[in-house]
C-alpha cells in the first residue's frame, strides 16, 4: 500500500486562522459556519466545511478567476479546457462549478462537460459522471468511483463563463470529535478545534502519552495533516491506524519535527479509503511527551449518509442521496442533469422541481423539500433560504434550535442566536457561554464570569482565579490566597516568604531558616557563608570556616589570601605557587616581571625582556631610547640621575 507524503515547513507567521470556523467570526456559531456564509480561502461548501484543492492553482493563465476563491469574478474569452496538475497524488471525490448568467442560446450547453484524470501516467475518464444542480448557477460533479490522480482535466463548451471551480479535498472529520488522551485532559481538545495557533503538550507521568480520535464507519478518509508544535525542541510521534478492537489496520507512520523552532505540517495522502476507526498519535517512551497543534483528518460521508457529522441517513430517495447536503436528486427527461424534486411547495413547482414561490410552513430550501425538523416547536417554521428557525423553546438556541443552552443558571435560558446565557452561570462554570469550568474554587466551586472564585481557593492553590500553585508549603500545602505565604511554613529545603527559594548547602540532615535562609547547624563540606551558598573551591580539600571563609588547610596551587580568593599573579607557569600570607612567588617570576610578588613589569628591557627578580635590572640590554642598568633613562642627565638612584638603593 503506497503512501504519498510530503512535508511543508511553515513559519509561525503564516499558520492557520485564529478562529475555529472557516468563515468570518460573525458568521460562526459554536464552531459551525452559518449556512451560505462567505467562506475563507481555501474552503467552500454550504457550511464552509470542504477544503478547496484548486485554490490559486491557475489552471490556465486566462482562467485565473476560476480559482481565485471569488464567485463574483468570472473568466472571459473562448476556452474549452481547465487542467489542474498536483504536486503529488490526490483523491478526487467531487467538484463544484459556479457559472455566471449565460445567454439563453448557451443555456442548453452549460453542462456539456467532460472530466478526465491522469492515473499512473494513463488517462482515465470519469466513470458514471453525474452533474447535480444546486441552483441556477452552481452544480456538483461526481463520478461513480474515486480516483487517485496527479492531474484533473475539465473540458466543456461554456468554460469561458466559469466564475469558480472547486475541487474537494474533503472535510475535516476530526474537528470537535470524541477523543481520548493520556494524561486525561479536556484541554487536549485544542488540537482538534480547527485553530492551528493553539497547541498542546501531553506529558505522561506513567505509561505512554497518546491522543486518539474516533471516526465513525459511515465515512471514508483520504488525507491526514499533523501540525507539529514550534516549541524549539525535537518532537517525535507515531501515527497509528486502529480498528474498533484496537487492531492495526495499516503500518504506522513516524512524525518528527527536526527543525524545532518552526511549525512543520505533515501532509499524508492515502491511496485508498481507509476503514480505520481510531487515529492515534503516541510515543513509545514511558514518561515522555508529545506536542502538536492540530490533527486534521480529511474525508467525506459514504453514499447514503450526510450532515456535518455524516450521521444523518435518507431512506426515501428514489435515486441516491447527496452526501454533501443530504438532498435527494432525480433525473427528468427534458433536463440533462439531476435536480431536487418538488416537496412542500404551496403552489405548483416548475418542470425541474424548484418551487416558484415561498415554501409551505415547516419547509425550506430551493425545492422546499427540507423540513424544519429541529425548531423544537409544536408549530415549526423557518426561513426558506437559510433554514433559521423563527423561534426556539427555552433552553435551546442555534439556527435550527438544535443546541442546548450550556450550564446557564436561573431560568436556564440563553440568546437564541449566540447561546450567551441571559443571566448567571450554574455554580462551577464561567464565560459568556458558561462552557468553561471554574478551576480549583473552594466551597460549591462557583466563580464569577471573570473567573474570580467566590468562596476562595481549594487547598494548594492561590490567586484571584485560583490557578496559581502554593509552592513547597508544609502541612496541608495551603497558602495565603493573594501573597502566597505558606500557612504552615515551608517544606524542608525551601525558604522565603512564599517558599519559592531553595536552601543553600546546609549540613546534611538539617534545613535552613524559612525566613532568611541561614543554616544554623553549619554547612556541608566545601561551602561557607550564612546561607552556605558560597563555594570554598580554592581551599585544599574544600575545607573552610563557615563564619569568615578562611581556608583551614591552606590554598590550592595558584591561589593566596586568607580565603584563597586571590590568584598568584605572574609566578612561573610551571607551578604558579605563592606564599598564602605574603603572596611572594615561591619559585620565581614569569619572564618580564620582578619583585617578590612578581607584580612589577620589566617594560623597558630589550632582547628577551627579562630582568633580575629583586631589583629589575635588565639582563639582555635596553629597549631603544633607554639606558642604565634598569633601563629607565632616555638621556645623559636621566642616566646620571638613574645611576645615583641605583647607588642609593645598593647602599641601603
Amino acid at each position: 500500500m503506497d503512501w504519498y507524503v510530503w512535508i511543508l515547513a511553515l513559519s509561525l507567521y503564516s499558520i492557520g486562522y485564529s478562529s475555529q470556523c472557516n468563515c468570518e467570526l460573525h458568521d460562526c456559531l459554536q464552531g459551525v459556519c452559518r449556512r451560505g456564509a462567505p467562506c475563507r480561502k481555501p474552503y467552500f461548501g454550504y457550511h464552509c466545511q470542504y477544503l478547496n484543492e484548486a485554490a490559486d492553482m491557475h489552471a490556465n493563465r486566462n482562467l485565473k478567476f476560476a480559482t481565485d476563491h471569488d464567485s463574483q469574478t468570472c473568466s472571459d474569452g473562448s476556452f474549452s479546457q481547465l487542467m489542474f496538475d498536483f504536486d503529488d497524488q490526490h483523491i478526487f471525490s467531487f467538484a463544484e462549478i459556479v457559472f455566471k448568467d449565460l445567454p439563453l442560446s448557451y443555456a442548453h450547453k452549460k453542462y456539456d462537460l467532460h472530466l478526465q484524470f491522469l492515473v499512473n501516467n494513463d488517462e482515465a475518464n470519469c466513470d458514471g459522471m453525474q452533474i447535480r444542480e444546486v441552483d441556477s448557477k452552481t452544480a456538483i460533479i461526481l463520478c461513480s468511483k474515486k480516483y487517485l490522480t496527479s492531474r484533473i482535466t475539465l473540458e466543456g463548451s461554456c468554460l469561458e463563463y466559469i466564475c469558480e471551480f472547486y475541487i474537494s479535498g474533503g472535510r475535516n472529520l476530526a474537528k470537535d470529535r470524541e477523543f481520548k488522551s493520556s494524561p486525561v485532559s479536556r484541554l487536549a481538545a485544542k488540537v482538534i478545534d480547527g485553530d492551528y495557533t493553539t497547541c498542546y503538550t501531553l506529558k505522561s507521568v506513567e505509561g505512554y502519552p497518546f491522543f486518539s480520535v474516533q471516526i465513525p464507519f459511515n465515512v471514508f478518509t483520504q488525507r491526514l495533516k499533523v501540525h507539529t508544535a514550534s516549541n524549539g525542541v525535537f518532537n517525535q510521534m507515531i501515527l497509528r491506524f486502529l480498528d474498533q478492537t484496537g487492531r492495526e489496520m495499516r503500518p504506522s507512520h513516524t512524525i518528527a519535527n527536526f527543525k524545532g523552532k518552526i511549525m512543520t505540517v505533515y501532509d499524508i495522502i492515502l491511496d485508498d479509503t481507509i476503514p480505520a476507526h481510531t487515529y492515534m498519535l503516541t510515543r513509545y517512551n514511558i514518561s515522555s511527551a508529545i506536542s502538536f497543534c492540530e490533527l486534521e483528518i480529511f474525508g467525506d460521508c459514504l453514499e447514503g449518509y450526510y450532515g456535518l457529522a455524516c450521521d444523518a441517513v435518507s431512506f426515501n430517495c428514489v435515486n441516491k442521496t447527496n452526501g454533501i447536503d443530504g438532498t435527494c436528486y432525480v433525473t427528468t427527461q427534458d433536463y440533462p442533469v439531476m435536480r431536487k424534486p418538488c416537496q412542500g411547495c404551496p403552489q405548483k413547482c416548475n418542470h425541474v422541481g424548484l418551487c416558484s414561490v415561498s415554501c409551505t410552513k415547516g419547509y425550506k430550501g430551493p425545492a422546499c423539500n427540507e423540513i424544519c425538523r429541529d425548531c423544537n416547536n409544536e408549530d415549526p417554521s423557518c426561513d426558506k433560504v437559510t433554514g433559521q428557525c423563527d423561534d426556539c423553546l427555552p433552553g435551546w438556541y442555534g439556527a435550527s434550535c438544535q443546541l442546548t443552552c450550556p450550564n446557564c443558571g436561573n431560568t436556564g435560558t440563553c440568546d437564541k442566536h449566540t447561546g450567551h446565557c441571559n443571566w448567571a452561570c450554574k455554580p462551577g462554570y464561567l464565560g459568556e457561554m458558561c462552557d468553561d469550568e471554574c478551576t480549583n474554587c473552594a466551597g460549591d466551586g462557583s466563580c464569577l464570569r471573570n473567573a474570580y472564585c467566590v468562596h476562595g481557593c481549594s487547598d494548594g492553590f492561590r490567586g484571584d482565579n485560583c490557578i496559581l500553585v502554593c509552592h513547597n508549603c508544609a502541612g496541608r500545602g495551603t497558602c495565603e490566597r493573594f501573597e502566597g505565604k505558606c500557612h504552615e511554613g515551608c517544606s524542608d529545603g525551601f525558604q522565603g516568604n512564599d517558599c519559592s527559594n531553595k536552601c543553600g548547602n546546609c549540613k546534611a540532615g538539617t534545613t535552613c531558616n524559612r525566613f532568611d535562609g541561614s543554616c544554623a547547624d553549619g554547612c556541608q563540606k566545601g561551602w561557607k557563608g550564612v546561607r552556605c551558598d558560597v563555594s570554598c573551591e580554592n581551599c585544599i580539600n574544600g575545607t573552610c570556616a563557615q563564619e569568615d571563609g578562611k581556608c583551614l588547610l591552606g590554598c590550592k596551587v595558584g591561589f593566596t589570601g586568607w580565603d584563597c580568593e586571590t590568584h598568584c599573579s605572574n609566578c612561573i607557569e610551571e607551578d604558579q605557587s605563592c606564599d598564602q600570607k605574603t603572596r611572594f612567588c615561591l619559585f620565581g617570576c614569569r619572564p618580564g616581571y620582578y619583585e617578590d610578588d612578581c607584580s612589577n613589569l620589566c617594560e623597558t628591557c630589550g632582547g628577551t625582556g627579562e630582568c633580575g627578580r629583586k631589583r629589575g635590572e635588565c639582563l639582555d640590554g635596553c629597549k631603544e631610547g633607554f639606558r642604565g642598568p634598569l633601563c629607565r633613562a632616555g638621556s645623559d642627565s636621566q642616566l646620571e640621575s638613574s645611576l645615583v638612584a641605583s647607588t642609593q638603593v645598593s647602599l641601603q
